[in-house]
């Protein structure tokens, strides 16, 4: 038994040099964290996921790394895993698109929305918008995101999120500048043929009306939209209705900033990030919304 306990340690001892020896084969080892930077920085330049697990694993073992560099690699890689991840989503292999996002070292907000990008794809609304807001709160954190990303990303996440929470549970509650970005517009949706605010409506307007009141906002836009069903004439006039009446409850809970009306009616469609995936009445249901423009 003893003879057999020792080949095992012996075994074990050669396996694990030898993943070792892989792992670090194309590495010229030294003991210290500058000799390596110069190599990172390359291999992050041309999306080298591989070289870089390899120097990851070397920089995780020596004593000279920062923790916030080696934060900062990690970091990289998750951006290099979430847009190879994102490319394979496009062409429906979300398999392999997944598990390229678990090969990411460390969450970051670009892996927690391809998260959610592979929900919406599986029509998974509930999940999707779970992982949104996830992105999000990693983007409000300046810890977890040290650099501020695109402002062209800030919005695009803040649409992905509003729609699949629509589609959830029929509100939605983002409002506010996430690292120095507003929203293009703030939707309040509606339901089919009706001008009337149902009680999660209020609730929602009740807590913009209080973001409106502490950023001491003087005037706001209200523009009214409905879906592509009926004539212009009728949704003209619901989407009229529908603006008048968020007006009507804000000044009601004490907005006292000078807004303004319009009416679209059917005539400006909701820009949808994955069009392609909802069905008709989804799609519709999104529409039907008074867009609040701050």
């Amino acid at each position: 038994m003893k003879n057999i306990l020792i080949i095992i340690l012996v075994l074990t001892s050669s396996c694990t040099t030898i993943k070792k020896e892989k792992l670090t084969r194309s590495v010229k080892i030294s003991s210290s964290c500058l000799d390596y930077q110069s190599s990172v920085e390359q291999a992050i330049k041309q999306s080298d996921f591989e070289s870089l697990e390899k120097f990851l694993y070397i920089l995780n073992r020596q004593a000279d790394c920062s923790v916030s560099y080696v934060d900062n690699v990690k970091r990289s890689m998750a951006q290099i895993a979430a847009a190879r991840a994102d490319k394979l989503i496009q062409q429906q292999r979300i398999k392999t698109a997944k598990t390229w996002l678990k090969r990411a070292p460390i969450t970051t907000w670009g892996t927690q929305a391809i998260y959610g990008d592979i929900a919406v794809y599986r029509h998974q609304w509930q999940l999707a918008a779970r992982f949104y807001n996830q992105a999000i709160d990693l983007m409000r954190d300046k810890q977890a995101t040290p650099q501020a990303p695109e402002p062209a990303s800030i919005r695009q996440l803040l649409k992905l999120a509003y729609q699949t929470q629509i589609l959830t549970t029929g509100s939605q509650s983002i409002f506010g500048k996430i690292r120095g970005v507003a929203p293009e517009n703030i939707p309040i949706q509606f339901s089919f043929a009706t001008t009337k605010l149902d009680s999660q409506t209020k609730k929602f307007l009740q807590q913009l009306a209080n973001y409106i009141k502490q950023q001491n906002i003087t005037k706001l836009t209200l523009i009214g939209h409905t879906d592509t069903k009926g004539n212009h004439a009728i949704n003209d006039k619901i989407s009229k209705q529908r603006a008048l009446a968020v007006k009507k409850y804000l000044e009601k809970v004490g907005v006292t900033a000078n807004i303004n009306i319009k009416c679209k009616g059917k005539r400006q469609p909701l820009q949808l990030v994955h069009a392609i995936i909802y069905t008709p009445e989804q799609i519709n249901a999104l529409n039907r919304r008074v867009e609040l423009i701050l």
